[in-house]
């Protein structure tokens, strides 16, 4: 249920990404062409403003209105802004263009099959759909982003991995805290299985790892994770949040999705001084 509820919403959010791109569009190219025809209009009305002395021989009337009516609309302040003002409007333009671009690398639901993918471009997508949720609780995030090699996934179930990770972070981050996501290349290390789901352990290795693999780190300044609590972290529905504040499915969400890549998600925990989660991926996913 909660697949379908995840692969529905990815829907609507492409959808909804893609209408919003029409308008955006044409949008931003009426601004582009208004800021060309306002440099324009500015530059003729310097030039009517030489001839003000004309006028005033000419026709005084007229030369009281037009310094009245400049007077009401402060003609200098205007004019001096009129340009800037646009350029900000473009700006803020770009910025939504790139919420939409990210919003619909995130989903990336024609996906269906393994892709060779570079993991930071997804970790970039999915920090700008998170810096939100950060500044809100006056967070900031401090990208370490290492050189890698592409890595064959399923890129939008990586994305939704690190998404809850750092939502995660963010929710166990005091203000003023910082929080840390690093990329980097690891060598092979020894095969360890899983343990079962009786055995009530926190899983330290999900899979087999037998070639160079990609490292994957979100780290928080928050509490920690209290021993007692845990060996159950990734359980379904065990979750340490206020009700209506989290469901408890995102770890065990998380969980699943590292282990059908045959990787492994650990956690180094330090309790009052914050909480490691690292995830490790193979470059081809092996049989988990």
């Amino acid at each position: 249920m909660q697949s379908e509820k995840l692969a529905g919403l990815g829907q609507l959010v492409a959808g909804v990404a893609h209408e919003i791109n029409n308008p955006l569009a044409f949008v931003g190219n009426n601004v582009a062409v208004l800021q060309r025809d306002v440099k324009s209009v500015v530059e003729m009305l310097s030039r009517y403003q030489k001839a003000d002395a004309v006028i005033t021989g000419h026709e005084p009337a007229l030369s009281a209105e037009l310094r009245e009516l400049a007077e009401q609309i402060d003609l200098p302040y205007t004019l001096a802004n009129l340009y800037e003002l646009l350029a900000r409007s473009r700006d803020g333009l770009r910025r939504i263009q790139q919420i939409v671009n990210d919003l619909r690398h995130f989903a990336r639901l024609d996906d269906a099959d393994l892709h060779d993918a570079d993991l930071n471009a997804g970790i970039e997508s999915t920090l700008n759909i998170v810096q939100g949720k950060a500044k809100s609780r006056r967070v900031r995030i401090e990208k370490q982003l290492g050189v890698l090699p592409p890595v064959s996934c399923f890129p939008a179930k990586v994305n939704q991995v690190v998404m809850n990770l750092l939502t995660n972070a963010i929710d166990a981050s005091p203000e003023g805290a910082v929080i840390t996501i690093r990329t980097s290349v690891v060598a092979a290390g020894p095969d360890k299985q899983a343990p079962s789901a009786a055995s009530g352990q926190v899983p330290e290795k999900v899979g087999p790892i037998r070639e160079p693999a990609v490292r994957i780190e979100v780290i928080d300044e928050g509490a920690g994770i209290p021993p007692a609590i845990r060996p159950r972290i990734f359980d379904p529905f065990f979750t340490t949040k206020p009700p209506g504040h989290g469901t408890g499915l995102g770890l065990s969400i998380s969980y699943g999705i590292i282990q059908d890549h045959g990787g492994s998600i650990d956690v180094e925990n330090s309790p009052g001084k914050g909480a490691t989660f690292v995830v490790t991926l193979p470059l081809k996913p092996s049989k988990a």
